[in-house]
This record gives C-alpha cells, structure tokens and sequence, in this order.
C-alpha cells in the first residue's frame, strides 16, 4: 500500500518537472528510478524488522537462561579459585617446613613436646614465608572466633586465646596448633600405630595447621575455604588421606559423611590437593578414595 502511494506522488512530479524543464526530462526519469527503487527498498526494510514485543521477548528468554547458567558458572569458578589457592599456600608451607627440617633435623626433634616443636615451627617461620600479619592469640584480623562445618554447626575450635595465626603474602591465613599425638608419623604414612594401638595421624602427628584461603573474608566454613593439615616429623599432609584409619580422621566420616567430629570436619584437605576438584559437594555418594574421583567419573 505505502510503495503504491509513494510511486503516485513521484509520478505526479515527475509530470510537472519535464513541463517545466523538457531538458532535465532525459536524465530525469533515470535519477527518478533509481530513487524509487531505494525508496522502496527502504519502506520493504523497515516492515521487515522486529517489533517491540519481539525483542521484549527474546531479552525474558535470555535473562531466563542466564539466571538458569550463571549460579553453576560462577559456583564452578569459585571452586577452581579454591582449588588453586589451597594447593599454593599448601605448597608455601610445605616448602617451609621441608626447608626448616633439612637445616633443623626432623620435627620430633625441635623439642620434648609439640608445644615446644610447633613454638620453634613459628620462631623459624618469619625466615621461610613472607608474612603480611601475625596475630598473637586472638585471631581477629587473621582469623574468625568460629567457624561452621558442611552441616551449619558453629565449631567453638578455640581460635581465639590459644594460638597465633599468620596471614600469607598471596592472601590466605593459618593458624598453627600444638595440639596432636606424639610425633612420630611420617609423610609416607608408616606409623599409623603405637603398641598396636591405632591412632591415625592426628593422633601421631606433631602439630595441626589451618589453613584458611581469604582469612576472615571469606564463608568461614571447613572444607569449602578452610582445610586442616597435620605437621608429620619430615613434612606438612593435608588431613583426610587415603591411608587414614581412624573415623575421626577419615574423609568418608569427616568429608563425606552426617558423622561430624564436634571441633573437627575439615578432613576434605587430602581431597582437594590430590584430586583437584570439591566434587563432595555435588555428588558425595559418589565419590570415595576407592571409588570415583570426580562427579564426571
């Protein structure tokens, strides 16, 4: 209908031109087709194009899937982030204490008792580690007082009052703990008993580390930004490894499994550092030591 009007009222004048000025009449009618045609395409061009409702629509599907996607994306990225930063404060003071032990002898040889092997562990630290803070006894500005499990529990893990905590160059804090057996477990996990006694390695070990990957920044929560490690006589072992034999160490009982020690729960070190993915937290019937590694498996 538009294209019929507009091509009458070009007519119209073109009569009128070529009365008026019979020499532009030759060049006239050439200049007028062409005008025409691009007039007309634009009208066709315009009719093509989509409507309000059209783009209203197709902006609500996109929003639907974004807010569908988003959540898993950015919950993916955070646990790689977790991931990468527990490996490398992991790997900071690991690389600590194997340097302390090669100028200072094995760990259960820094004193009679854990409180003087971890008071020499912390004495030694300033000159393996670049510290950004240390925190004397009480937490606050390290640490925070209370921490919850995977289950919501609040942990009264005596974090204030008890022990130092530390603040690493790359962000992450820990806190060092004498609190363990008689420190005689090593790394390759050969002293898992005394007298025939089994202990597991909290039980044998030489002093307990939490780490805690953005301090007091972060959920305050085992095993989704803090992790417990255990200082052995010749190195630094993520809690909740393969070999543990006692429930209260065990990443089935403390990672996986309702049964959570009351100042405990963060046994899902071993996993993190080893299979490099949070995948209890998606699909925990799943997965075990001797069973699948990964939700993907």
């Amino acid at each position: 209908m538009g294209g019929i009007f507009w091509e009458k009222i070009l007519r119209y004048y073109d009569t009128k031109a070529l009365r008026s000025n019979r020499n532009v009449g030759r060049h006239y009618y050439a200049d007028r087709k062409l005008y025409s045609t691009h007039f007309t395409q634009a009208i066709y061009v315009k009719k093509a194009a989509f409507t309000l409702a059209e783009v209203l629509i197709t902006l609500a599907i996109i929003g639907i899937v974004a807010a569908m996607t988003m959540p898993t994306l950015i919950g993916n990225y955070t646990e790689k982030q977790t991931v990468t930063k527990l490996k490398e404060t992991y790997s900071i003071l690991n690389e600590a204490i194997r340097l302390m032990i090669v100028n200072e002898g094995n760990v259960n040889m820094w004193g009679a008792s854990n409180d003087a092997r971890m008071s020499k562990f912390e004495t030694l630290l300033p000159e393996y580690v670049q510290l950004l803070k240390k925190c004397e006894k009480v937490a606050k500005g390290c640490l925070p007082s209370k921490y919850k499990n995977l289950y919501n529990s609040n942990l009264q893990a005596g974090f204030n009052g008890v022990n130092n905590s530390y603040v690493l160059k790359n962000g992450a804090s820990f806190r060092v703990s004498p609190i363990g057996g008689n420190c005689t477990q090593n790394m390759a996990m050969t002293s898992l008993s005394d007298n025939n006694i089994e202990y597991g390695s909290y039980g044998l070990s030489c002093g307990s580390i939490l780490i805690d990957i953005d301090g007091i920044h972060g959920k305050n929560t085992l095993n989704i930004d803090a992790f417990d490690f255990y200082v052995y006589t010749d190195g630094l072992m993520p809690a909740g490894s393969a070999n543990e034999t006692i429930w209260t160490d065990k990443f089935e009982n403390q990672c996986l499994g309702a049964r959570v020690y009351e100042h405990g729960g963060g046994k899902c070190a071993a996993w993190v550092i080893y299979n490099g993915n949070m995948d209890y937290l998606h699909c925990p019937e799943k997965l075990g030591w001797d069973k699948a590694r990964s939700c993907n498996d």
